[in-house]
């Protein structure tokens, strides 16, 4: 019989059962197409190859160490890094967000050359310009609206290259669901979480490294999870009940984007509590004077 697993909406409805290789797709989302003159296109697939190389060595961590407990040595460490950091960059909200904010830049770069050259927003498009980066080079317009047009061809690796070794300065722990209840995952998988980023101004709420109480969490299959924390614990892989794997759902679910995948096709109503925002600083200052 053919695996399945069963994909649930993110708000909500019924489950659907799916082959684990018909989610998670889309086609050419990383190819680049170049056209060569004289010889029509060719199929650039570095990419796709150098993905696959990282998913094969997040498979032999999962299968060589993460299944049976052992510690895990540095290098098989790093590929389990580089594995997290391709799994946040290669979604289609990533994908999203990368072209919003370049899109911003090339915009912006196209008004301020429009208007010292009293160029009209139709012909815009047309314009050549460069604009000089970091370490003494120039980009050019068409390059940027090439990243703007093909944003996970153009940025992904430089993503996965700067978030890698960024994780490595967190703690791992496998997290072992050690009662029935196992680890769901999402088409967002890796979650970056803070608990106490509501009490920083709103433009500094993001979790991020620097902040000490960040959680970085990716599940690895339904009995193990692993997190990233600057808390370090004497033991590298942690048992933990139904409660705590019913919170860690909770948290997958809440940062799915469309979807979320089980073993079960019974979603628990826990899932879907988003909970009460946590009181500011402010409000808890007010709150006690009420007293």
């Amino acid at each position: 019989m053919d695996p399945y697993v069963w994909a649930f909406p993110k708000n909500g409805g019924e489950a659907r059962r799916r082959a684990p290789q018909n989610i998670f797709t889309e086609n050419d989302i990383y190819t680049k197409i170049i056209d060569i003159p004289g010889h029509g296109e060719y199929r650039d697939l570095r990419i796709e190859n150098g993905l696959k190389e990282i998913e094969d060595g997040f498979y032999r961590v999962r299968d060589e160490f993460v299944r049976s407990r052992k510690p895990i040595p540095m290098v098989p460490l790093i590929r389990l890094y580089a594995y997290v950091a391709a799994q946040q960059c290669r979604t289609p909200d990533m994908r999203e967000h990368y072209k919003a904010q370049w899109k911003q830049l090339l915009d912006m770069t196209d008004h301020v050359h429009a208007a010292s050259a009293r160029i009209s927003q139709e012909g815009r498009a047309t314009m050549r310009w460069d604009v000089d980066v970091k370490g003494g080079g120039t980009i050019s317009r068409e390059e940027l609206a090439e990243v703007v047009d093909r944003p996970l061809q153009n940025l992904i690796v430089p993503a996965i290259q700067g978030i890698t070794p960024a994780l490595t300065a967190f703690h791992p722990t496998i997290l072992c669901a050690a009662e029935e209840e196992k680890f769901i995952t999402s088409d967002a998988p890796v979650v970056w979480f803070d608990p106490e980023a509501h009490k920083r101004p709103a433009w500094l709420r993001s979790p991020a490294v620097m902040y000490p109480k960040t959680e970085v969490t990716m599940p690895i299959d339904p009995s193990h999870l692993l997190m990233l924390s600057h808390h370090k614990l004497s033991r590298p892989y942690l048992e933990i009940g139904n409660r705590e794997v019913t919170e860690l759902n909770r948290r997958i679910r809440a940062h799915a984007s469309e979807f979320f995948i089980a073993c079960s096709p019974h979603a628990k109503t826990e899932w879907y509590d988003l909970g009460s925002p946590p009181a500011t600083d402010d409000e808890a200052s007010n709150a006690d004077r009420h007293e």
